[in-house]
């Protein structure tokens, strides 16, 4: 059974219907929270992440306010019906406010059944079918990344992470968790410039994670740091790791049809997309030689399940 425990700048809502939980923080919530919890007798803390949002407001003047007026977008998945505008003061201009990432955005008005450009908005790029969408740059607003932790050195019981400023700016909160738990302060030694020290010497297969917030606010980028028998693992020193293993997926028969002796297409009526495309084990193991996935950076492939399949077709 799933417990959390409520936090004084958090609106936790569970919604069983769906088996999700929705977070919502208050206006003076910190960037980064940590909420108690457990799943029976396993406790866990669930680390909540804060992310700002830019607030703009989408305008249009119709010649006839006589449809229905909405805006789509890649903010919305392209929604035709989830962001309506509407005219509350009555000065005839429809609007809509919505909360947004400091990203690149398109998006165009849905006027009944029809869409068109933002009028207002000479910012356009094309949607690559011929036509056109509108383009809302918020980038301006994103601030610069945060520096992040970097493991270093072990030195006796304690494995030392080197703080990477990115423009001067250091920790003023440091969270260090062990496997979701936060591990005691006696055993974690923040320091002046950033650096921290963790004591890792009653921990044994599991996972360091460290982040916080530095003096601009901003979250740090977790640092992950993975202990075996309570050695910390590295690219490095253990490049055969799953772990740290770059993994190109392919499904062999739409891969490279490396012999076309055994290349066979199925008997009877059937879609050229659903048939045999004719891709082997020769094909992967010419492009291995070739040093294709070597060049791609690719260090383990994962191939699709090896099944016999029939070689007639069934037709409902």
């Amino acid at each position: 059974k799933l417990h959390i425990e409520l936090h004084p700048d958090l609106i936790l809502k569970f919604d069983s219907s769906t088996d999700s939980l929705f977070i919502t923080p208050n206006k003076y919530a910190s960037n980064l929270i940590s909420v108690i919890g457990s799943t029976g007798t396993e406790p866990f803390n669930l680390l909540i992440r804060m992310e700002p949002t830019e607030t703009h407001v989408f305008r249009f003047f119709p010649k006839t306010p006589d449809r229905p007026i909405s805006i789509m977008g890649n903010f919305n998945d392209w929604s035709r019906t989830s962001d309506l505008l509407s005219d509350k003061d009555g000065d005839g201009i429809f609007k809509t406010t919505l909360h947004l990432k400091p990203e690149i955005y398109e998006y165009k008005f849905v006027i009944g059944d029809s869409d068109m450009l933002d009028p207002e908005n000479e910012d356009i790029v094309s949607n690559n079918m011929g036509g056109w969408n509108s383009v809302l740059d918020l980038t301006d607003f994103k601030k610069k990344p945060s520096g992040q932790w970097v493991k270093k050195t072990q030195k006796g019981s304690y494995l030392a992470f080197t703080f990477l400023t990115s423009d001067k700016s250091l920790p003023v909160k440091t969270n260090v968790f062990w496997n979701n738990i936060p591990l005691h302060p006696d055993i974690v030694d923040p320091q002046g410039n950033g650096d921290v020290h963790v004591n890792i010497n009653n921990l044994n297969n599991g996972l360091i994670r460290i982040t916080g917030l530095d003096d601009q606010g901003r979250v740090i980028k977790e640092n992950h740091t993975i202990l075996d028998d309570g050695i910390p693992l590295s690219t490095d020193e253990n490049p055969d790791d799953w772990h740290f293993k770059i993994i190109y997926s392919l499904m062999i028969d739409r891969f490279l049809d490396g012999n076309y002796l055994n290349t066979k297409k199925s008997e009877g009526e059937i879609n050229p997309l659903s048939d045999f495309h004719g891709g082997d084990f020769q094909g992967i193991i010419q492009k291995i030689e070739e040093g294709y996935f070597s060049d791609l950076g690719i260090s383990a492939l994962w191939i699709s399940p090896v099944q016999k399949q029939p070689h007639n077709t069934y037709n409902e």
